[in-house]
């Protein structure tokens, strides 16, 4: 009986050994790779500008930037092998913004891929994900994410080379809390100009945070809102130029 159970032991053993030897890690714990959140203003100040009626002219966005893998070429039909089966990752070219980062290395999401061969699974789709080691000396592995925070799969690639299937960038990310306001040109009546005052969270405009604003441009032209300061040189029925002193905070 007690070799039974130190058999069964043994066994347990292995099978978790060779799990773990399989995944590439899990619950990876976050290190600060990102680049703080960025303030992007429209238009560069001191230049003469023309727009249209609908035109945005002042616009300020808070966004997040990480660092990204740039792919040269489209992934396609990777085989990867999870103990008794094999899944196929195609990611596609482009900017592959970093997801985590551990002491071993990081690794980049790829946005728009196809993970097949796992089956109907509930939730969010699977993702592919390629890893990049710290050791250089090691391949880069192509992996799939099944959800949020489970476990990496991965397998090394040969083909993944450095500068010459891939190289390092930065992409701008759209979050929840992202936040971006922005002002609109929507006409002129004799001397009054008008405009519409946006602000948006997550791409969503706030419809208490929408206001339209009408102002007289009879006197030097100069107009101030939101902390912004901007010059009116002329305006119509069809558009305006303009000359930005300050943008909006």
């Amino acid at each position: 009986m007690f070799i039974f159970r130190k058999n069964i032991s043994l066994f347990i053993f292995l099978i978790s050994f060779l799990c773990a030897k399989t995944y590439a890690g899990s619950y990876y714990a976050m290190k600060e790779d990102f680049t703080p959140k960025i303030e992007t203003k429209y238009p560069q100040l001191d230049n003469e500008i023309d727009a249209d009626v609908g035109d945005t002219i002042l616009s300020t966005l808070y966004s997040e930037v990480r660092p990204s893998l740039v792919l040269k070429e489209s992934i396609i039909n990777f085989p990867l092998k999870i103990l008794w089966q094999t899944i196929n990752i195609s990611i596609a070219k482009g900017q592959l913004p970093l997801y985590k980062s551990t002491d071993d290395g990081k690794f980049y999401e790829g946005l728009e891929s196809v993970v097949q061969g796992l089956g109907k699974k509930s939730g969010p789709p699977a993702k592919g994900v390629v890893f990049v080691p710290a050791d250089k000396n090691k391949p880069v592995q192509v992996c799939y994410l099944e959800r949020e925070n489970s476990h990496i799969n991965c397998n090394p690639s040969e083909d993944l080379k450095e500068n010459l299937s891939f190289t390092y960038s930065t992409v701008a990310i759209d979050q929840k809390d992202s936040f971006k306001r922005e002002l609109i040109f929507t006409g002129v009546s004799q001397k009054t100009i008008m405009f519409i005052y946006k602000e948006f969270v997550d791409n969503l405009a706030r419809p208490a945070f929408t206001t339209e604003l009408k102002y007289d441009i009879s006197d030097d032209g100069m107009i101030g809102y939101k902390g912004a300061r901007f010059m009116v040189i002329k305006a119509g029925n069809t558009g305006v130029r303009y000359k930005v002193l300050k943008g909006l905070n």
